[in-house]
């Protein structure tokens, strides 16, 4: 296997334990949505299951160095 095929199965791996914790996202990553989003945004984003609101705070710090 290659080093990028073993990258891939790593974030795969990744990915799936992190969709098995059901903890809720830290107060800080919380508030850090809450000062982005609009009052309306925050409230979808509030109802999302909590492995699509963490994997939501994963994407957004990808992003935003």
């Amino acid at each position: 296997m290659t080093v990028s095929g073993v990258a891939r199965v790593l974030h795969l791996v990744r990915r799936f334990a992190g969709s098995l914790a059901r903890r809720e996202p830290s107060a800080e990553d919380a508030a850090m949505v809450a000062g982005i989003l609009s009052p309306a945004e925050l409230r979808l984003w509030s109802s999302m299951r909590v492995e699509d609101r963490r994997h939501s705070i994963a994407v957004l710090r990808r992003f935003d160095h």
